[in-house]
């Protein structure tokens, strides 16, 4: 399954399925489309202020957290920020992306599968919640 590397690395920052469902209770989801290459997800905070225990810090006002899984240069294209080894977040720049770029290719060069996954802190949701049964997977 995707999900397991996911699962396993989110471990590692101090987040479970089980205090994840709990800290961050999902609103919406937007299945995986081919066309788009991603899924999507948006939480409640609950009043959390970091992804995980130490994780990365949320800025003041975050009240929903949006996570992306899919395709890496699909994922990649969608950023501008990435955090960095001390949980900071840090400009997305060429030098960083073409980085990116390279350890993907060499993975798949291995013919492993790569999944890469975005975070994004927002104060509220960017359409109305009874919207959400509108976005579809297309």
């Amino acid at each position: 399954s995707t999900e397991v590397p996911i699962v396993v690395a989110a471990g590692k920052v101090g987040i479970t399925s089980r205090g994840a469902a709990q800290d961050f209770p999902r609103i919406v989801e937007v299945p995986f489309s081919s066309t788009r290459k991603l899924m999507l997800t948006a939480c409640l905070t609950a009043g959390t202020t970091t992804l995980g225990d130490g994780g990365l810090a949320m800025p003041q006002g975050t009240s929903i957290v949006a996570c992306v899984k899919g395709a890496p240069s699909y994922v990649l294209d969608a950023c501008n920020q990435w955090a960095g080894p001390g949980g900071q977040l840090c400009s997305l720049g060429m030098e960083a992306r073409s980085q990116v770029e390279r350890a993907v290719d060499d993975l798949s060069s291995q013919a492993l599968r790569v999944l890469a996954v975005a975070v994004r802190a927002l104060p509220q949701l960017p359409f109305h919640l009874e919207e959400s049964s509108e976005i579809t997977a297309e």
